[in-house]
């Protein structure tokens, strides 16, 4: 059996000149949403614009400002993967509060074939998450599903594997919701 991911949280984050400084702690997929600016991961600078896509492991440092003139607004897509056994994944014979690194996905941006489907998907898992109620956390994970399919690895600069999630759990939401 394949991995199963989990959305934790999705959060807007809006910068000016000024720098700021966010600790992940948990996976996170970080879409640019307007604006011009600088990220960091750990030190690995990144400039971004209006539709781009980076990716962030747990454990690390991010630093963002918006380029001068400019503001920055940035939406941050978390959430956690869990083993077949069902525990939440962590590297093998490590601790919890060890670094955690996906397997199929390297810190840095990300290279989407459809950065408008990437952005409706934000938004919508955004209008979900702010609903007080009707949440619903079988068309959140849907959502995720079809996010992390997007941004598989073959969709990556920088990609060494072919690893890709599972479509099983997009499918089996799909039938819920027909």
């Amino acid at each position: 059996m394949r991995d199963l991911y989990q959305m934790k949280d999705i959060e807007r984050l809006s910068a000016g000149n000024e720098a700021h400084r966010r600790w992940i702690d948990a996976y996170t997929f970080i879409v640019a949403e307007e604006g011009k600016g600088e990220l960091r991961i750990d030190g690995l600078r990144m400039l971004v614009d209006s539709g781009t896509v980076l990716f962030c492991n747990p454990g690390r440092m991010i630093e963002y400002c918006a380029a001068p003139g400019s503001g920055l607004l940035l939406d941050l897509i978390t959430f956690r993967i869990f083993t077949s056994s069902g525990q939440e994944e962590r590297p093998a014979g490590r601790a919890a509060y060890e670094e955690r690194r996906s397997l199929w996905l390297p810190d840095g941006k990300l290279y989407p074939e459809s950065s408008y489907r990437i952005g409706m998907l934000v938004k919508e898992l955004r209008a979900l998450r702010s609903q007080e109620a009707g949440n619903d956390p079988f068309r959140q994970e849907m959502l995720l599903y079809e996010l992390l399919h997007l941004l598989a690895p073959g969709r990556h600069a920088d990609s060494e594997t072919d690893i890709r999630p599972s479509r099983k759990g997009i499918e089996s939401c799909d039938r819920l919701h027909a």
